[in-house]
């Protein structure tokens, strides 16, 4: 039998990633409000989809710790001697590897672009 803390233990694992994801919403809101005003290359885009990135590996991090944490707030249950430990990698967790990659790739891109859009603000 699970006591209080033991479910709120195990809620509270259960909600890690998605705290991880209210983060790169914030960041896709920021880029988007500067996408709306015309400023598609400043520094505040490129601060946005850095943090988009890093709240992406938190995200990343914590979806695969997940299933481990849980499995730890349920052996807790158990007595010495049958307690355990899972670790796992699922699809999901490689195509957030994936997705956090390509993010990091755009901001570099963006990064690029914003320095050839100064270079030609120069020029004419």
């Amino acid at each position: 039998e699970w006591t209080g803390a033991q479910r709120a233990l195990a809620a509270a694992v259960a909600l890690l990633p998605a705290s991880a994801l209210a983060g790169a919403l914030v960041a896709v809101g920021r880029v988007c409000r500067e996408y709306g005003v015309g400023r598609l290359f400043s520094d505040r885009v490129l601060r946005a989809y850095r943090q988009l990135g890093v709240a992406l590996v938190a995200m990343t991090v914590l979806h695969w710790l997940q299933p481990t944490l849980l499995g730890l707030a349920l052996a807790l249950t158990l007595p010495p001697g049958q307690r355990f430990v899972t670790v796992g990698v699922s699809s999901e967790t490689l195509l957030l590897i994936l997705l956090t990659a390509l993010v990091f790739l755009l901001g570099s891109v963006m990064r690029v672009a914003q320095r050839v859009q100064s270079e030609n603000a120069e020029i004419v």
